[in-house]
């Protein structure tokens, strides 16, 4: 049935040790889950001169996926015009201690990230290689069921240049057992934005996937469920310097931060 379901095996052996004969555990069965995209949290600066490495091995690593929510926070090594500060909250609860790095799903992934944080260093200096190494964790953290549904409905009125967003979603009977508690964050990302600055090694001036700012707090809000349901709205004016057409808006359902790791 859905939920915990008390699981044993044993083998009959007479060996003159039967402490080991038999094992119990605790199986978690599912019946319905939600489609899902992984988020990857990008940490790269333009006075980075080893970012562009990381920046293609994350290209490689996604291309011909759509599976991906792809967030660049532009911190870890020094600032940069891109420079947002509630990026350094994300960046300080997933261990980020320099540039090029990268995190999935804020998950610390053994033999990747270390045993307590969920960053990990993309500074490859081969794409492919750095790409081989970092599909099967991707891999893994999009096979994790999801149990909450992110809907998003987006107007923008040219007029006044107001961004209207809404944020539904409902959740499965099993996400109050394994997430007693859920956040949700909503996020403005723009694409093919222009420095004046250029990135060190590369000499890039357009970016993507470049955070801009939050609707939510950084870290999120305590979703309000209505029965199996929830929904929220907001309404955000886009300075004159952003460019409607390559803005994104990215909502995602996280743990909150409480201190544990």
């Amino acid at each position: 049935t859905d939920g915990y379901n008390p699981l044993t095996a044993s083998i009959d052996l007479t060996d003159g040790n039967l402490d080991n004969n038999r094992i119990e555990a605790q199986l978690p069965c599912y019946a319905t889950a939600y489609p899902r995209k992984s988020l990857i949290e990008h940490f790269t600066t333009l006075p980075c001169v080893n970012c562009p490495y990381g920046l293609n091995v994350l290209r490689g690593l996604v291309s011909g996926r759509t599976d991906y929510v792809w967030v660049a926070h532009h911190v870890g090594y020094m600032t940069d015009e891109l420079t947002v500060n509630d990026s350094y909250k994300v960046s300080s609860i997933v261990g980020v201690n320099g540039a090029p790095m990268a995190c999935f799903d804020r998950t610390v992934l053994p033999g990747l990230s270390s045993n307590t944080a969920a960053a990990f260093s993309i500074g490859y200096n081969n794409p492919a290689y750095g790409k081989e190494a970092l599909s099967p964790y991707l891999d893994q953290c999009t096979s994790i069921p999801a149990f909450v549904s992110v809907n998003l409905n987006c107007t923008f009125d040219t007029a006044t240049r107001q961004l209207d967003v809404t944020v539904e979603g409902e959740r499965g009977a099993l996400l109050d057992l394994f997430y007693p508690k859920q956040n949700l964050s909503v996020w403005i990302v723009e694409d093919q934005v222009e420095t004046v600055e250029k990135q060190k090694g590369s000499g890039d001036q357009e970016h993507d996937n470049v955070f801009r700012t939050t609707l939510t707090p950084m870290l999120g809000d305590a979703i309000e469920w209505q029965d199996n349901a929830y929904s929220r709205s907001f309404s955000y004016t886009l300075p004159e310097a952003w460019k409607p057409e390559h803005v994104r808006i990215v909502a995602l359902v996280n743990r909150p931060d409480e201190g544990d790791g």
